[in-house]
């Protein structure tokens, strides 16, 4: 920087601010309704052990972009993008599930 210039930051996404910031367990409520429980690449399995601990194995189906975990009360949908993983639930139930992780990991 040149005198007096000032230093700008830029963030592709929400994430990129939340873990500069520490924080890397966050809940994103979407216009829908459904909610997506974002965290970084590091918590990956942190995320998983709390999900099996509280609700149990899964079923897992496995897509090129994205994988399906089926509890017996609901389904989330994981996504890892540009190492932006996140959970997401369109359901009541399984945004229940996201908002109990979420204050247990957060």
């Amino acid at each position: 920087m040149h005198g007096g210039g000032h230093l700008v930051l830029r963030f592709e996404s929400l994430r990129g601010l939340s873990n500069l910031l520490g924080m890397t367990i966050s809940l994103l409520r979407l216009p829908d309704g459904a909610c997506s429980l974002e965290f970084a690449t590091e918590d990956i399995d942190r995320v998983r052990a709390a999900l099996q601990r509280k609700y149990g194995t899964p079923d897992v189906e496995r897509y090129p972009t994205l994988t399906v975990y089926k509890f017996p009360m609901a389904s989330l949908t994981f996504q890892n993008e540009w190492d932006d993983p996140c959970l997401i639930s369109s359901s009541e139930i399984g945004v229940e599930m996201l908002e109990h992780l979420a204050k247990e990991l957060g």
